[in-house]
């Protein structure tokens, strides 16, 4: 009888050492870290950080952006997804399909800016209808927000700036509901 008992406590101590070494490895592999060198290559180096942590795409719900390379506007529209209300539309596949958390303190932008929608109005903002992005962490030395950058971010909660923004330009943070 002692001996069953001693077994199902060894068991009981394995098994609840696994759970805590899945549930760190899970919690871990959460976040990515990418460190942005060449401007308009952020979707190479996001590919490349996944493939040396080993880690799917889609478990990726936060990304911290760090580096020399200047964020253009094809690096910001890497990293958006979206899932269109209206079939007519075209579904937009971004790198990391489940991010919620952009982390930009120190990632650079070309002028200081996170970009307009590039030359033609008609072409998305930078972030524009990224449908699961929560949470958005600038640089300090950001001065703009473009026109139309965080469109129709529909769960976009919480934005934190430096002091150095000075200008937000027309429709930034249009139908962006939950933000206050």
């Amino acid at each position: 009888m002692m001996r069953d008992y001693r077994q199902t406590r060894v068991f009981i101590l394995f098994l609840a050492l696994y759970l805590i070494c899945a549930f760190v490895g899970a919690s871990d592999a959460q976040t990515l870290k990418v460190n942005h060198t060449t401007k308009g290559n952020l979707r190479q180096e996001i590919v490349a950080a996944l493939k040396k942590k080993k880690v799917p795409a889609h478990k990726i719900t936060k990304i911290v952006i760090q580096g020399d390379g200047l964020m253009t506007f094809e690096d910001c529209r890497a990293l958006v997804t979206y899932s269109p209300e209206d079939p007519r539309e075209e579904p937009v596949k971004g790198i990391l399909p489940n991010l919620k958390s952009l982390d930009l303190r120190k990632a650079a932008f070309e002028k200081d800016a996170v970009p307009d929608t590039a030359l033609d109005y008609y072409l998305p903002g930078a972030f524009e209808k990224f449908t699961k992005l929560e949470h958005v962490f600038l640089p300090n030395s950001l001065k703009k927000i473009g026109a139309r950058a965080f469109k129709d971010c529909r769960k976009l909660t919480t934005l934190t700036y430096g002091k150095n923004l000075r200008e937000i330009d027309f429709e930034a943070f249009y139908n962006c509901d939950q933000f206050e």
